[in-house]
Formats: structure tokens, C-alpha cells, sequence
């Protein structure tokens, strides 16, 4: 991109929008993705987390989803 013909201060507000778009795409995708894959690579079973209770047992959850359809509450 040439900007030689253009006023100094639009030259560096180009510079400025450039700058600013690299360090978005750094900090907004780059950086997440890259400790993301370093997590699930170094941590596969923790990455993800997981539903804590009181007592250290499963969850609630999944055993309330394993009724069957029509089954009496």
C-alpha cells in the first residue's frame, strides 16, 4: 500500500488502524486458540472441566437425563 502522496497525519492513523487489527487478531484469536491447544494437549482429561459437588461424587445431572420416555417421575 502507498501512501507517500498522503498527509503525515493520515499516514499514521493508517498506521495506527494497522497496527491496531494485528494486535487485534493476536490478542482476540491467536492467543486463545494457541493456549486452548496447549491445554487440551497438556491437561486432555482436565481442559474441559468438570461439574464439582459437595460431597466429591458424580454430578446429579446425568442420572436425571437416564429416564425413559413415558417412565413414571
Amino acid at each position: 500500500m502507498r501512501t507517500h502522496g498522503l498527509p503525515p497525519a493520515l499516514r499514521q492513523h493508517l498506521t495506527a488502524l494497522r497496527i491496531l487489527l494485528v494486535f487485534t487478531v493476536l490478542t482476540g484469536l491467536a492467543y486463545p486458540l494457541l493456549v486452548t491447544a496447549i491445554a487440551q494437549t497438556a491437561f486432555p482429561q482436565k481442559a474441559n472441566g468438570s461439574l464439582i459437588t459437595p460431597d466429591g461424587g458424580p454430578s446429579p445431572g446425568p442420572r436425571r437425563r437416564r429416564r425413559h420416555p413415558g417412565s413414571p417421575r
